[in-house]
């Protein structure tokens, strides 16, 4: 039988069920599966030059890569390391997933999962949070006013 990747990297737009995905793969114990964890990408719209760019992706590979080591540290059986986060589908993914393959031990592999969605339901569904976000706003605002 096959050894599972080394790592597994869920792609998605948001919106489209990713964390239901990592409750899902934090069923087994043979994961580590996180959530849109730090590092988190989406901060690269903040930086200026393509150095601070590479330095964050940078970053983030070696999170990665020391989670899964102190988890074979810690004399368990390596585990899969799963991170789910609209955010790996940031311009810079072929920096990031070219970070990642030099982080890889020899051996280890990265499975993709690439979670789709109607982009007019995603946004939809974001409409509609921005909405009920203003709602309760415009109520608190107004409970604030009547004190």
């Amino acid at each position: 039988m096959s050894r599972p990747p080394s790592i597994i990297l869920c792609l998605s737009p948001g919106r489209c069920g990713s964390s239901y995905l990592s409750l899902l793969f934090s069923a087994s114990d043979d994961t580590i599966s996180v959530h849109e964890p730090s590092p988190n990408l989406s901060a690269l719209a903040l930086l200026v030059n393509d150095t601070e760019i590479k330095e964050a992706i940078e970053n983030k590979a070696v999170h990665i890569s020391e989670t899964i080591s102190a988890s074979a540290a810690a004399g368990e059986e390596k585990k899969t390391y799963v991170e789910t986060n609209h955010c790996l589908l940031h311009k810079h993914y072929k920096i990031f997933i070219s970070a990642m393959l030099d982080k890889l031990k020899c051996g280890d592999t990265i499975g993709v999962v690439v979670l789709r969605r109607d982009a007019v339901d995603i946004v939809k569904v974001r409409g509609i949070l921005v909405c009920a976000t203003t709602l309760k706003l415009s109520h608190l605002s107004l409970f604030n006013h009547l004190l």
